[in-house]
């Protein structure tokens, strides 16, 4: 079952990329037969927790056969979440699984080739840490 903070994840990044993915967001692994470009979001484990504070370490990897196009789309995704801070992610009066934003950094790893489905694929390590509520003024 995923926690509040993929979720969170996967509709913000549906909601803000929605021309160029078209809902191909998925958690671990995606359909063989996808439509390009698609993006999945695994969760890599939690760092140390501080209070009400917590840690959630994801990868996002995009998969598309036009490198420019694949850049031009990693680029665009690291810069819109890590512009998210001390805000939620989600809408949190009608969705559960929104979580409040203190901070998210990117890191660029190295691209890849899958040879026996000709595809590239460009990942980032995301670093997101957040709370389940926003925290008192």
């Amino acid at each position: 079952m995923s926690m509040p903070v993929e979720l969170a994840l996967r509709q913000e990044l549906a909601a803000t990329f929605a021309a160029e993915l078209v809902g191909r967001i998925y958690g671990l692994v995606s359909p063989p037969d996808a439509l390009l470009p698609l993006v999945t979001y695994p969760r890599l484990g939690s760092g140390p927790n501080n209070g009400p504070r917590r840690v959630a370490q994801m990868q996002v990897t995009i998969r598309d056969r036009e490198y420019t196009d694949l850049k031009r789309l990693q680029h665009r995704i690291e810069t819109h979440l890590t512009g998210l801070a001390r805000t939620w992610m989600g809408d949190p009066p009608n969705d559960e699984c929104a979580v409040w934003v203190h901070s998210i950094s990117a890191r660029t790893l190295a691209d890849g080739f899958q040879p026996s489905t000709r595809l590239l694929q460009a990942t980032s390590e995301i670093e997101i840490v957040y709370s389940d509520v926003s925290p008192q003024p």
